[in-house]
């Protein structure tokens, strides 16, 4: 009994306070109330933002490793003269990675890309595209969205048939012409080594 008494008059002592003082008590309950809610504001703006990071970065894949001969981006600290100096990967080390990886990863692949090539065929030509030449585990390492049609078969990629995966932008009337052209031309790159 005496417990609930204490109880009741504890609430009663604190209800007259907040009476007496009510413009402290409304600022303090401003001040709460910001605070509470600029917390959750920077907590959702950082996830958000850590949100729209990975998914910009998405086509990485998620647990890859890239050996390449240059980094993907050049600073003014960065000493290019060591990077000219690393050795391009080869298909014979791809060939060796995969073989002592296997067990470990999900795809190993090589790929060699080159960008600002315009592709012609006929009167009709396509300006600023890329080229890759990549092996069958690409699509296990990064992603390759298909608008229409199927990616390569390993029987494809094995007896090295020329047929290229055509991305969007391009017109339909031109795509067959195109990938004739493309698959019969040449294009100098360096490769690279990713796995996953």
């Amino acid at each position: 009994m005496l417990t609930l008494r204490l109880t009741f008059e504890s609430f009663r002592f604190a209800w007259d306070a907040l009476k007496s003082n009510l413009l402290r008590t409304i600022l303090s309950l401003l001040g709460v109330t910001v605070g509470i809610f600029s917390i959750i504001s920077v907590f959702t703006i950082v996830d958000s933002l850590e949100s729209n990071i990975r998914s910009s970065m998405n086509f990485v894949g998620d647990k890859v490793i890239y050996i390449e001969k240059w980094p993907w981006t050049f600073g003014a600290d960065y000493p290019w003269w060591k990077y000219f100096n690393r050795p391009v990967p080869t298909v014979r080390e791809y060939q060796a990675l995969r073989k002592q990886l296997s067990a470990n990863n999900k795809g190993i692949a090589i790929f060699a890309a080159k960008s600002g090539n315009t592709l012609k065929a006929g009167t009709n030509s396509v300006s600023d595209c890329a080229v890759q030449g990549v092996s069958y585990d690409y699509r296990v390492v990064s992603s390759v969205p298909l608008e229409d049609g199927r990616y390569f078969t390993n029987q494809e990629m094995v007896s090295s048939r020329p047929w290229p995966l055509l991305g969007p932008p391009l017109p339909k009337t031109c795509t067959r012409r195109v990938a004739r052209w493309a698959a019969s031309s040449s294009c100098a790159a360096s490769p690279s080594l990713s796995s996953a």
